[in-house]
């Protein structure tokens, strides 16, 4: 197992939830609060610059390791906000199931 020391998460990310609220017609409008703050440590996975129905798009995927937390659950519904850019949960892996540390995979780039 890997041991990420507190030196190691120097980078503070924003874990938000989204919120729908009904528009009047028939829609709903979307809004994220911060559920949470965390030191993180933040890997760089793989970029990606594919060429799609003639637009060049930019895929980004990074790991962000926090603290496990008893209280908060990390999920594919939620979003995470690190330098003012948006990233969409993929996954989150409680890391050899000790409750030590979250693996959080995020992409920036695709559709929400």
């Amino acid at each position: 197992m890997v041991d990420y020391s507190i030196g190691a998460m120097r980078e503070s990310i924003t874990v938000q939830v989204e919120a729908r609220t009904a528009d009047g017609a028939g829609g709903f409008t979307k809004a994220y609060s911060t559920d949470f703050t965390a030191m993180a440590y933040i890997k760089p996975l793989r970029g990606q610059d594919p060429y799609l129905q003639g637009q060049l798009t930019e895929t980004i995927i990074f790991d962000f390791v926090i603290r496990y937390r008893s209280d908060k659950s990390v999920n594919p519904t939620k979003r995470i906000l690190y330098n003012s850019k948006v990233y969409n949960i993929t996954s989150a892996i409680n890391l050899d199931e000790r409750n030590r540390y979250v693996v959080i995979r995020g992409e920036r780039g695709v559709a929400a």
